[in-house]
């Protein structure tokens, strides 16, 4: 039984504090990078998504909707590439956690 080897593209990028827009623009040459190197899977850190900013996660949450992602599952298609990114997330009357969002190459 042969299995074919995954190959994992982990990125330490830097960020921009509380901004959103330009780190997913980030997040975005390093996807594209990673598609170019023969990447698989493209894994950024913890709260990557908005730096870690703990005291201002409440202000930068994601809600857990498939349309808050939909820049991250449009790279994940054009590319066809795994995205694993980090954020704050929403839960239901409480305060965020620290997740991360999974984006398919299928776009989901």
């Amino acid at each position: 039984m042969g299995k074919n080897p995954i190959t994992i593209s982990l990125v330490q990028a830097p960020v921009v504090a509380k901004d959103i827009a330009a780190n997913l623009t980030i997040h975005l040459n390093y996807i594209a990078a990673s598609s170019t190197l023969g990447a698989d899977v493209v894994v950024f850190p913890e709260l990557s998504l908005t730096g870690y900013e703990l005291s201002d996660a409440q202000s930068l949450t994601f809600r857990q909707d498939p349309s808050d992602f939909s820049v991250l599952s449009n790279a994940a298609r054009e590319h066809n590439i795994t995205i694993i990114a980090g954020c704050p997330l929403a839960k239901y009357n409480s305060h965020p956690t620290i997740g991360a969002v999974i984006c398919f190459p299928t776009g989901k």
